[in-house]
C-alpha cells in the first residue's frame, strides 16, 4: 500500500477546510430556501 507524499496533518487539514466550505455552502443554500418558504 503506497501512500501520497502528503503529511497526514496537511491532508487532514485539507479535508478539514472542505468540510467546512461544504458546511457552509449547505448552511447559506438552506437559509436561502428558508427565506423563500
Amino acid at each position: 500500500m503506497t501512500t501520497p507524499q502528503v503529511p497526514g496533518d496537511e491532508r487532514a487539514a485539507r479535508h478539514a477546510r472542505w468540510t467546512l466550505v461544504g458546511v457552509l455552502a449547505f448552511a447559506a443554500v438552506l437559509c436561502s430556501v428558508l427565506t423563500t418558504l
